[in-house]
């Protein structure tokens, strides 16, 4: 079991690595588990489809979000950008477990991460 804090943090970290603005309240040197965060999307994904909320995959700049289609479907889109202002295709990656669709919508922002020193166990 996550405690309130885990589930607080994974939180803010999941919903800031979706934002488009730049992030105001940044987490650093922090540790949590890949568990609460999992936690935090399938807890979202009860009442939206999409995590982050109100997100669709024609939508996204440079950014990934993850797509719930049915009990064990879950689709990863992502899109990259190429240029100034330019962006790919979207493309997108089916996954049979809601923790592996995670650990792809991470790697996108593996970056960010690594900038903010946030390890995730």
């Amino acid at each position: 079991m996550h405690t309130l804090e885990q589930l607080s943090l994974a939180k803010k970290l999941v919903l800031d690595l979706s934002l488009a603005t730049p992030r105001l309240q940044r987490l650093r040197s922090v540790t949590m588990p890949l568990s609460a965060i999992v936690a935090v999307v399938q807890s979202s994904l009860v009442d939206d489809p999409f995590f982050p909320a109100n997100a669709k995959p024609e939508d996204l700049g440079d950014g990934a979000l993850i797509e719930y289609r049915g009990k064990f479907l879950f689709l990863v889109h992502e899109r990259f950008e190429i240029g100034q202002l330019r962006f790919s295709k979207v493309s997108s990656r089916r996954y049979f477990f809601l923790r592996s669709a995670v650990i792809h919508f991470l790697r996108h922002y593996r970056t960010l991460l690594r900038i903010d020193e946030i390890n995730i166990r």
